[in-house]
């Protein structure tokens, strides 16, 4: 997807109710400045809009960009 290695695509069957999930978790732990996190839909992020802007703040400090994807799934 978008180029990626399969290896670096990270995947929850947890809802997005929790930010304690393993994928996010380790994408968390992957990323570093200048990656850039493709999210299929930003409220993945987080489990509400305050949760979410802080994730895209932290990593913005981090240096890793965020964008959404144009496929959906």
């Amino acid at each position: 997807m978008h180029g990626s290695p399969a290896e670096r695509i990270y995947a929850d069957k947890k809802t997005g109710a929790t930010i304690d999930r393993a994928g996010f978790a380790e994408l968390l732990h992957y990323t570093q400045s200048g990656d850039t996190i493709v999210a299929t839909n930003l409220d993945r992020l987080g489990r509400n809009l305050r949760e979410c802007l802080n994730v895209v703040q932290d990593l913005r400090e981090r240096g890793v960009g965020i964008k959404p994807s144009a496929i959906r799934s």
